[in-house]
């Protein structure tokens, strides 16, 4: 679980610095304005996206936005809860980089990932819209 944390906010990371180092991404579907995490419990419970942001709708649609790469999370680990719920982007556009957590537009998202094996075993990662990530 600790492992699996620790990647999870790494990835996060990357695609902040993705974003700032304007990264490019060959992309049939436009121009990359930013790059973001996506997460969606339901359809995926044990992974997450690393997507360029290809319309500047600062959230992952998948149908115009491209996937750099589907991150799974460690074996055992799984997706308990996130805020807002049950999908959410986090996305970083250049320059600063601003973020933007979608749906809506909350001060902060959470992941909270648990043990499939032990649901009461959780860590939870906090984004705020200044960028900040925290573990718990």
């Amino acid at each position: 679980l600790e492992r699996a944390v620790h990647k999870v906010s790494q990835d996060i990371t990357r695609a902040r610095e993705l974003a700032l180092r304007a990264q490019f991404f060959q992309s049939e579907q436009g121009t990359i304005r930013g790059y973001g995490v996506y997460w969606d419990r339901t359809a995926m419970p044990d992974s997450y996206l690393l997507f360029a942001d290809c319309n500047n709708s600062k959230q992952y649609e998948s149908s115009v936005d491209s996937i750099v790469e589907t991150i799974a999370l460690e074996p055992g680990v799984a997706i308990s809860s996130l805020n807002p719920d049950p999908t959410l982007s986090i996305v970083f556009v250049p320059p600063e980089p601003s973020v933007t957590i979608k749906p809506g537009n909350p001060s902060q998202a959470q992941i909270i990932l648990a043990l499939e094996n032990d649901p009461a075993a959780t860590r939870t990662i906090t984004v705020t819209r200044r960028g900040i990530i925290e573990i718990e």
